[in-house]
């Protein structure tokens, strides 16, 4: 099931248009776990990084509803490859911690972004 945090994410996610590569991961990680997908943040406005980008090019999404947060996120970078140009320096999802002391998954793309060849 996919969820909004709250009011003023579900804003963010609908008043702007979103990279199609990104919207194609999401709905590519909603098929494949079973656990809740929570918005907890999408288009920042005064964000110079993907997530103020047009169209937005991140999401960042609850973590703590996963048993392994570590294994999703390994799993969405075994399937996506954030950029070829650039393999080992970016990653399509990032499990880290954030300013109130919690964790998060940070879902980017690139225009470059492409599912990997299984």
């Amino acid at each position: 099931m996919i969820q909004i945090k709250d009011r003023d994410v579900m804003r963010a996610i609908l008043t702007k248009p979103y990279h199609s590569t990104l919207v194609d991961v999401l709905f590519w990680l909603d098929e494949m776990v079973v656990d809740d997908i929570i918005f907890t943040s999408g288009f920042r406005p005064k964000d110079s990084k993907c997530h103020g980008t047009i169209p937005c090019r991140a999401v960042d999404l609850r973590s703590w509803v996963f048993k392994h947060p570590y294994g999703i996120r390994d799993f969405i970078n075994r399937h996506w490859q954030y950029d070829s140009t650039r393999p080992g320096l970016y990653k399509v999802a990032k499990y880290h911690k954030v300013e109130n002391g919690g964790w998060h998954f940070h879902i980017q793309v690139h225009d470059n972004t492409r599912r990997r060849e299984q």
